[in-house]
């Protein structure tokens, strides 16, 4: 598990979440519980870039 999958999938709302170093996460959140902002701090936060596709 890589440390941004880790931060991710410690969030309460987060059901899962595959990351594809060095470029790519799919993340599955419950509907209308964590917003896109949210989920860029916490990767951020681990070190890394996040941008919304």
């Amino acid at each position: 598990m890589t440390k941004v999958q880790d931060a991710l999938t410690k969030l309460q709302n987060v059901i899962s979440a595959e990351v594809s170093l060095p470029d790519v996460a799919t993340i599955k959140v419950r509907k209308d519980s964590i917003s896109v902002d949210e989920l860029t701090k916490v990767i951020k936060t681990a070190g890394f870039t996040a941008t919304k596709k």
